[in-house]
C-alpha cells in the first residue's frame, strides 16, 4: 500500500461515519464543502463515534481529568487541515513519481523573476501527491534547517492543493497548500504550510513569504513573546526553504511540455475528476485505487551527449558548453488573444558538433 493511502486509511478509520454523511460535490478548488465537513466531524465528536488511539491520549499530554470529548476536539484541531486535504486527494488518488535526475535539476534551478504566479493554477488536479522518497533525505537535509525535534524524519512526499480562506474575517485569498509527509519508525506525519498567491510573479510570492508570516505573528502578538519569537523565526526560515525546493517541482507539472506518463508509458495529461451522470443527476466517484504517474524520462541511462540532449548553435565564438536546465516562458496566440505559457528546457549543448568531445576547461585559482 502506498504511503498516502495509508494516511488516508488512518483518518477514515478515525472518523468512520464522516464520508458516509458528506458526499463530494464540485467546488471551485475542492470536491467537498469544507464547512459541511468540519460541522459533520464535530457531530461525530459529540456523538462519541470518533476513534482515538490510547497512545495518542498518553503521548500528547492529556490529563485524566480531560473528557473524551475534550480530547477528541483537541485532536480534531490538529486533524482538520489534513482531513480536508486527504478526502480531496481520495477522489483521484494521484501519485506523481519524478525521475531522479529531473527532480535534482528542478531542485537546483533558479526561477526567472518574471514568471507569473497564475501559472501555478495550472496544476493538473485539485489535489495531488508528489512522491519525494527518491531524494532519500531527512527533513533536516531537505530543508537545510534544524526545525523539528526529530530531524531524522524521512521526507516521503508532499500533498499539494489550491484552496482559499472562507472570506468571513478577511478578504478571500487563494493559497497553495502543502502537506509534507514524513516517516519515522513506521509513524507517518503530515506538516502543513501555505503559500498565499497574492503577488503577480512567483519570485515576488517567494520573497514576500517572510513578510506574510511575520505579519500574521504580529497580528496575533506572538512576535512580542520572547519565548515564541525564536520559534516563529525558525518556522519562517523552514518554510521559505521548503517552498524554494517545492515550487520548481510543482511548476514543472504546469508546463506545456511536461513529460507525464502513465504506468503503460503512454504520455498523458491528468485532469481532476469530473461529475458523472447518474439517474438522480450528477455524481463524483472516488478512485478505487491510486493512479501512478511517472514524470521525466525513466529510460534515459546514457550520459549527456548530442544524441540525448538539445543542441544550440550561436554566432558568437564560444567554447562548447552545457547550458543548465531552466524554465522558459513565452507568449502564444489563442482564440481569446495572447496567453503566457512556460516550457521546461533540459540541459542544452551549445556550439557542439556530434563528433567533438566536450573538453573540461582548467582555470588556475590563486
Amino acid at each position: 500500500m502506498f504511503m498516502p493511502e495509508k494516511v488516508l486509511k488512518m483518518y477514515i478509520n478515525r472518523y468512520p461515519n464522516l464520508l458516509k454523511r458528506v458526499k463530494p460535490t464540485k467546488q471551485e478548488f475542492s470536491y467537498y464543502d469544507e464547512t459541511e465537513l468540519v460541522a459533520t466531524a464535530h457531530q461525530e465528536i459529540e456523538q462519541g463515534t470518533i476513534v482515538i488511539n490510547e497512545n495518542e491520549i498518553t503521548g500528547q499530554g492529556f490529563s485524566f481529568s480531560d473528557t473524551r470529548t475534550d480530547i477528541a476536539e483537541s485532536i480534531f484541531v490538529q486533524d482538520q487541515v489534513n482531513l480536508i486535504t486527504l478526502v480531496n486527494w481520495r477522489i483521484n488518488k494521484s501519485i506523481y513519481q519524478f525521475e531522479k535526475t529531473l527532480i535534482k535539476d528542478l531542485g537546483n534551478v533558479k526561477l526567472n523573476k518574471e514568471l507569473p504566479a497564475d501559472l501555478l493554477y495550472r496544476i493538473p488536479e485539485h489535489c495531488l501527491h508528489i512522491d519525494l522518497s527518491v531524494l532519500n533525505k531527512t527533513i533536516k537535509e531537505f530543508s537545510g534547517v534544524n526545525y523539528f525535534k526529530e530531524p531524522d524524519k524521512m521526507v516521503k512526499g508532499v500533498f499539494v492543493r489550491i484552496a482559499h480562506n472562507n472570506g468571513k474575517f478577511e478578504p478571500k485569498v487563494p493559497y497553495l497548500l502543502f502537506g509534507l509527509l514524513t516517516e519515522q519508525k513506521g509513524f507517518l506525519d503530515i506538516t502543513n504550510g501555505c503559500l498565499p498567491l497574492l503577488k503577480k510573479t512567483i519570485y515576488e510570492i517567494s520573497e514576500d513569504l517572510k513578510y506574510f508570516y511575520l505579519k500574521k505573528a504580529v497580528e496575533h502578538k506572538h512576535l512580542y513573546d520572547e519565548d515564541l519569537r525564536p520559534l516563529i523565526l525558525k518556522d519562517v526560515e523552514f518554510w521559505h526553504s521548503v517552498y524554494s525546493h517545492l515550487i520548481p517541482i510543482i511548476l514543472y507539472l504546469c508546463t506545456e511540455n511536461a513529460a507525464i506518463y502513465d504506468t503503460q508509458n503512454k504520455k498523458v495529461r491528468p485532469r481532476s475528476a469530473a461529475p458523472k451522470k447518474v439517474k438522480k443527476g450528477m455524481k463524483i466517484f472516488p478512485a478505487d485505487k491510486p493512479k501512478e504517474y511517472r514524470i521525466g524520462n525513466f529510460n534515459a541511462t546514457k550520459p549527456l551527449t548530442s544524441n540525448n540532449c538539445s543542441i544550440q548553435s550561436t554566432d558568437r565564438t564560444v567554447s562548447p558548453h552545457v547550458r543548465s536546465a531552466h524554465f522558459h516562458h513565452y507568449w502564444k496566440k489563442t482564440k481569446k488573444g495572447k496567453e503566457l505559457t512556460v516550457k521546461w528546457l533540459p540541459p542544452i549543448l551549445v556550439n557542439h558538433k556530434s563528433h567533438e568531445e566536450i573538453k573540461p576547461i582548467l582555470k588556475k585559482v590563486k
